[in-house]
């Protein structure tokens, strides 16, 4: 890295063109011939002319730069082509034309379909080495039909050679053509993830990690994680294209220095990414395709799993079925030898361990997975909906299929999942919230409303359960409601579900505790202790809750609730109750007192009301603290 100086502003990445094709077939001599830059930067590579390691080429146009990856050929090198296929807005397929298409031409060509790209040129090279017209017109028809059951059916195919110049211009003005016809995904939002291909210490500087960019935004002085095991770092200086910049962003090609590292450093395969925005797991579901030209593939089956510059040992579980045949889709778990990075949408190879072959290909629908019971239906509709749905679409849909015990998220969580920094994943769920789409809860935490219907209605089936031998009426403080939602439940959740009892007429606050509305008939006994309650009541001033002989305490507050419920009496103090015609009577005698004097003195009303004086100081407190007087 040099120093800082001239730094280039932030800027997008310009349109990257992957190469891709059978080895020796000319992809290093092309990309040369039309940047002016050997992509074979080590010398074993230029001597056998063959590419072993990725090489990055930048050409000027009138419409801009166009970046290209030169990815190698060579049939044991193919986790080196996923590696560079990070980011690309098309492909450069280059078959020879004394050649034809060839093994690595199909598995490079089943690499780009699997990782989803849909855009490309092809480049008929080292054309200098054929007279036969007629021969170059077959080649052409059979790499179209090749190309006929990919998604680059249709690209257009150039005649070129890289010797004597013939069909440059024409390639680069393709070459242009794609790529003011190329549109990004929305990246907005996303944490920044670059996979480290190589990693070097210079003196004087520090780390230096090359890679491309997958995602996000990346300025100097940020802070990032290298994971698996890296630790913690500090952005000191970014390049592109040997030029200094202030920032880097998706699908540029980027030499990071990095300060501040354990003595572990940076290995080929770790990500560097935002600060807190790392996933590490060891299971993830995905929607797995099988190629067409592969073998079955059996359920619990050992492959290797290709990601950015990783190749992981792997298990896979296939979820619907027991044998995935040949050109099929299905949803699948991926068992991981290990805990790494993993991205909600990332794209991923599957190859046969031994012969290494290319044989499937998918993309990650969670990456934070569960352990299956494969009988049950419940996660494969969660799938169904995640499969297709970018970061921000997928928020409500972890809340609507949270396979969690407890089913409020905070912001983090969701983030995480979600391929989000928490910001931009925070600013979505409030808008989701403010539409009625989800529920905010205290705390940062977030509901979908079929699970808050579902609290509501279990906390209520709760409740029916606890009352059944009590009265139709009676009081439970918030540590009792908690006990009866479940451990799962938190407090967020808890004042959500109380809430919507409210709303439902079946709670009502009383101070600190809710009033359990009548939501019955009492049985026979029951009736038959409220009316010798009743009857109590006509013949006593009031009565206290120690009066209700052979009740239990429990049993004797119900009662007292209910009373009060029925508009029979008025509970004061928790102690005792007062006939409802007594008690109105009382709070008139209070209140013509305070307007004949302005003042309520106990003595005086005590006198008045013919009351003691600690029945009388009762009555006051309870009318000051309602608002009576």
């Amino acid at each position: 890295m040099r120093e800082m100086e001239n730094i280039q502003p932030t800027a997008s990445a310009p349109p990257l063109f992957g190469t891709a094709g059978h080895v020796d077939h000319g992809k290093s001599a092309l990309v040369k011939a039309l940047t002016g830059t050997d992509p074979d930067r080590l010398p074993e590579e230029q001597q056998r002319k063959i590419s072993i390691r990725l090489g990055f080429a930048f050409l000027e146009t009138p419409a801009g730069e166009l970046a290209f990856v030169d990815v190698p050929g060579h049939e044991r090198l193919v986790r080196e082509m996923v590696a560079g296929a990070v980011g690309f807005d098309a492909v450069l397929l280059v078959v020879a034309a004394d050649e034809g298409v060839m093994p690595q031409t199909r598995e490079h060509l089943d690499v780009v379909e699997l990782l989803g790209i849909r855009r490309g040129v092809v480049a008929l090279t080292k054309v200098d080495l054929v007279e036969d017209g007629e021969w170059l017109t077959l080649l052409e028809d059979d790499v179209r039909e090749t190309l006929s059951r990919t998604g680059l059916a249709g690209a257009g195919i150039i005649r070129t050679s890289a010797k004597t110049g013939v069909g440059l211009e024409e390639l680069k003005r393709e070459l242009v053509r794609l790529a003011e016809e190329s549109k990004r995904e929305d990246d907005s939002g996303r944490p920044f993830r670059l996979a480290a291909d190589r990693s070097f210490k210079m003196e004087g500087f520090g780390a230096v990690v090359t890679g491309t960019v997958a995602t996000g935004v990346l300025r100097v002085g940020d802070s990032v994680e290298v994971q698996p095991g890296g630790g913690s770092a500090r952005v000191r200086g970014l390049q592109v294209n040997a030029r200094s910049r202030e920032a880097v962003s998706p699908g540029m090609r980027a030499a990071v220095n990095l300060t501040g590292l354990s003595k572990r450093g940076v290995r080929r395969g770790d990500e560097i990414v935002t600060t807190g925005c790392v996933v590490l797991s060891n299971r993830l579901d995905a929607k797995v395709r099988l190629l067409a030209s592969a073998a079955e593939l059996q359920s619990l089956c050992r492959l290797k799993l290709l990601k950015g510059t990783s190749e992981l040992g792997c298990r896979l579980v296939l979820l619907d079925r027991e044998k995935l045949k040949p050109g099929e889709e299905c949803l699948a778990q991926i068992e991981l030898e290990g805990s790494h990075p993993v991205f909600f949408g990332e794209r991923f190879i599957l190859r046969i361990p031994s012969p290494s072959i290319t044989v499937a290909g998918g993309r990650v629908l969670d990456p934070l997975a569960q352990k299956h019971r494969r009988k049950r239906a419940s996660y494969r509709e969660a799938l169904v909906e995640l499969d297709g749905a970018g970061s921000r679409e997928a928020l409500p849909l972890w809340l609507k299929h949270n396979p969690l015990p407890r089913k409020d998220l905070t912001t983090q969580e969701l983030a995480a999942r979600s391929n989000l920094v928490p910001p931009a994943a925070e600013e979505e769920l409030s808008r989701l919230a403010d539409a009625g789409a989800i529920i905010k809860l205290a705390a940062d935490r977030w509901l979908h409303p079929r699970w808050r219907h579902g609290l509501v209605e279990n906390l209520g089936q709760a409740l029916d359960k606890v009352l059944a031998n009590r009265l139709p009426f009676c009081r439970l403080d918030r540590g009792r409601l908690s006990s009866l939602a479940g451990r799962n439940v938190e407090d967020g959740a808890l004042r959500d579900a109380i809430a919507g009892l409210v709303e439902a007429g079946r709670l009502r606050p009383v101070g600190s505790s809710y009033a359990v509305l009548p939501h019955g008939e009492p049985t026979a006994e029951q009736k038959s202790r409220i009316a010798e309650a009743k009857k109590a009541l006509e013949n006593a001033e009031n009565l206290a809750l120690a009066d209700f002989e052979n009740l239990r305490p429990d049993a004797a507050l119900d009662l007292a609730h209910y009373l009060e419920a029925a508009g029979n009496a008025v509970f004061i103090g928790e102690t005792h109750l007062w006939p409802a015609g007594r008690y109105e009577e009382l709070r008139r005698i209070a209140i013509a007192m305070l307007k004949e004097s302005g003042t309520l003195r106990v003595v005086e009303y005590k006198e008045r009301a013919g009351l003691s004086r600690k029945t009388a100081t009762l009555l006051l407190d309870h009318f000051h603290e309602r608002g009576l007087t």
